[in-house]
């Protein structure tokens, strides 16, 4: 920001965002309006300071201090005056740094607060972070309940205190100090009453900046020791954040990647030391590195771009890996860093290609039948009627016709379920769905015998619309394939367990073995588009579908299919 004549003459959008106001409104503010923005707790002390840096002809003067934004919360800050001349105009530049979050915690564990807190905090395991002296810089709340103490007590300990052994202690310092990581370490430690705790204990020595920490993880065995009994599954569960973690984690400062992590390293085929130090545009695929790069200086410059977007980034051995970003701004080392996760989506993308890929050549065969092939059929009919009209006792003529409307009515047919991958699933009732059904069944057959048994109440499933075209595909396969001259056919719904059971049973010539076993065979379909189109059904709402003799033994008495559907779940 810059104060012309103690007013502001110019303010870039950053500034208006730390303050809360529009530039219009940073403009057209009066001197005290300007002061106003300064917190009422520190108006005076910068005020004075102010009239110092002016009176004697200072040349820059810093300090931090709490503004008071425009909705009234407030913001902590570093803030430089420098004086400046423009166009022989002196000027008054105004630099803010917002340091809010970093003010909840100490100033000297700034680094690591802003680098582990949001990874760390929300695990299950107590963490803590220390330096080779005992001096403990941060922890989470997990380790803060798990030894007792309040953040105020515990940061004026020695991490040496908390163990029951000091042996324990030896073995974590020496094996620092080998190899620069201790896994699943059996210690005895002490809460803040005495007592003691069976706890495992992960270390390893990271960098923060230029200097060696140690982060650790701890876990309480105490019950689980006790219980001797998922020992391993707990020792999984609450192994470090840092191994266990399987988004890639990164911090990259002045273009250079200042920390990765192993799942990082890992989804590129290389290892943590290869990689940091290294500029972050060697590791972005050439297509996207115009974009990953544009946003990334516009970031570091404080403009608003998008926190969350894909990208592909370039394996070790050429191969690329897709990636969804998450992204933000951090202070590190004095300066700005940018800090955020990368979660491996190739496997996610290229399935959603094959399906997408699939569905487009579906679509075109549907195309193909709809509108092609229907108006070749429309040709045949229109010379078939010609000929009828010449030969009205010709049978074969009256085939070719019928055969004609069957084609048809299995285009329109496969059409009924040409939106089922994307329409959605709600709550239904079976019952009233199967009720609706029938009806329309014997408008449509009036001479059909029809036995229905069905359960009181609503019976609620998760279906869409195509639930209707389900029973109304298999009613009819019960009438059309059915020779005998009384039609019939028995409806029950049964409740299982966790699922209702539709069977539906006709009178009609049966199935034998070997088309009762093959029926929902995809690669053989001798059911035909409707059968298939049920078996599609029934598989969107993860119900099955299967057919057994109506008669138990007796293939030739009619077939029964029965038609399981999950229970919705309240």
């Amino acid at each position: 920001m810059l104060l012309k004549d103690d007013r502001i003459w110019y303010a870039n959008p950053a500034y208006a965002s730390i303050t809360g106001y529009s530039l219009d409104e940073l403009y057209n503010m009066s001197p005290d309006e300007v002061l106003s923005i300064i917190h009422p707790d520190e108006r005076a002390d910068i005020l004075e300071q102010y009239n110092t840096f002016i009176k004697k002809d200072m040349n820059s003067i810093r300090g931090e201090y709490k503004l008071l934004r425009k909705d009234r919360s407030i913001k902590w800050i570093v803030g430089t005056m420098n004086r400046l001349t423009i166009d022989n105009t002196p000027i008054i530049q105004h630099v803010l740094v917002d340091i809010t979050h970093r003010k909840h915690v100490e100033d000297a564990l700034r680094e690591s607060e802003e680098r582990y807190r949001a990874l760390f905090e929300i695990a299950p395991s107590a963490f803590v972070l220390s330096d080779y002296t005992g001096n403990i810089i941060a922890t989470n709340e997990r380790a803060l309940s798990l030894f007792g103490y309040t953040w105020e007590e515990i940061r004026f300990r020695l991490v040496p205190s908390f163990y029951s052994k000091q042996s324990d202690r030896k073995k974590v310092v020496e094996g620092l100090r080998k190899d620069e990581v201790v896994h699943n370490l059996d210690v005895e430690l002490l809460h803040k009453d005495g007592s003691s705790f069976e706890a495992v204990m992960d270390s390893r020595t990271i960098m923060l900046g230029e200097r060696k920490v140690i982060f650790t993880a701890i876990r309480d065995v105490t019950e689980q020791r006790r219980a001797a009994k998922g020992l391993r599954d707990s020792e999984e569960k609450y192994r470090t954040l840092v191994e266990n973690i399987q988004d890639g984690v990164f911090v990259i400062q002045n273009e250079q990647m200042a920390y990765v992590n192993d799942a990082l390293a890992e989804m590129l085929g290389t290892t943590r030391e290869e990689m940091e130090g290294t500029k972050f545009q060697e590791h972005i695929a050439p297509e996207d590195l115009e974009l990953v790069a544009e946003r990334y200086f516009r970031r570091q410059q404080g403009e608003d771009v998008p926190p969350e977007y894909e990208f592909s980034l370039l394996h070790k051995d050429g191969r690329r890996v897709m990636v969804n970003l998450n992204i933000g701004i951090t202070s590190y080392m004095d300066g700005i860093a940018s800090i955020g996760t990368l979660k491996n989506i190739t496997e996610k993308k290229e399935a959603e290609n094959r399906r997408r890929t699939a569905v487009e050549t579906a679509m075109l065969y549907l195309d193909v039948m709809g509108h092609d092939i229907r108006n070749q059929m429309q040709g045949i009919m229109i010379g078939a009627e010609i000929l009828k009209s010449v030969d009205q006792s010709n049978p074969t003529i009256e085939s070719i016709i019928e055969s004609v409307k069957v084609c048809q009515k299995l285009i329109s047919d496969t059409y009924a379920t040409e939106d089922l991958l994307f329409s959605s699933l709600e709550e239904t009732n079976l019952a009233s769905a199967i009720e609706t059904a029938i009806a329309d069944m014997k408008v449509t057959y009036p001479d059909i015998i029809v036995t229905s048994k069905l359960l009181e109440g609503p019976v609620r499933i998760m279906a869409d619309d195509h639930l209707g075209y389900l029973l109304h595909l298999l009613f009819e396969n019960a009438v059309l394939h059915n020779p005998s001259d009384t039609k019939k056919i028995w409806i029950k719904l049964d409740e299982g367990e966790g699922e209702y059971h539709l069977s539906i049973a006709d009178n009609g010539k049966g199935l034998d073995e070997f088309h009762k076993t093959n029926l929902f065979n995809k690669d053989r379909r001798f059911g035909g588009v409707g059968i298939h189109q049920a078996r599609g059904i029934m598989d969107k709402y993860l119900g099955k579908i299967s057919v057994e003799d109506r008669i138990h033994g007796d293939h030739t008495s009619g077939a029964k299919f029965i038609l399981s559907f999950p229970k919705s779940q309240p």
